[in-house]
């Protein structure tokens, strides 16, 4: 069997949320509107307003926090982002997020796997006026286990 390996938690969540029919069909441009990093600017979430259908948010935002806890965990946010739609894609989408990545393990780069991926908060309803955009932020972690036998999460 083949295991797919990704350079960081971002980049594995974006993959398993790229591959998820369920959050592909809640994002304007479907696996086109999830992306990594900071790859989202003013043109691309107006060109998603007008393109989604209703029901779905304007774009999905993954951005890879590192490790955390002394090297025992990684973390990355998803950002939900949207626009006077009310919260109601919002939520969806992030019950589909939350069904496509929670308690799936990922390979990392370096040797390190994330045993299972897990959510550590939700900032809820908030707004970013200079963009007029609605959006939620959840922070997802998971704990790392290494190919040297070490298990510096203490599981």
């Amino acid at each position: 069997m083949v295991v797919a390996e990704y350079a960081d938690l971002g980049a594995a969540v974006v993959a398993l949320l790229r591959a998820s029919a369920g959050v592909c069909a809640l994002v304007s441009g479907g696996a086109d509107g999830i992306v990594e990093g900071y790859d989202l600017d003013a043109q691309t979430l107006e060109a998603a307003q007008k393109a989604r259908t209703p029901g779905q948010v304007l774009a999905v935002q993954v951005i890879d926090m590192g490790e955390v806890q002394g090297g025992g965990a990684v973390e990355c946010d998803v950002f939900l982002n949207d626009r006077r739609q009310g919260f109601t894609a919002i939520r969806a989408a992030r019950a589909a997020v939350y069904a496509a990545v929670l308690n799936k393990p990922a390979l990392l780069a370096d040797g390190a796997a994330a045993v299972m991926i897990k959510r550590r908060a939700r900032d809820g309803q908030l707004y970013l006026p200079q963009f007029d955009l609605n959006y939620e932020r959840v922070r997802l972690y998971a704990p790392l286990t290494f190919d040297d036998g070490a298990d510096r999460y203490g599981l």
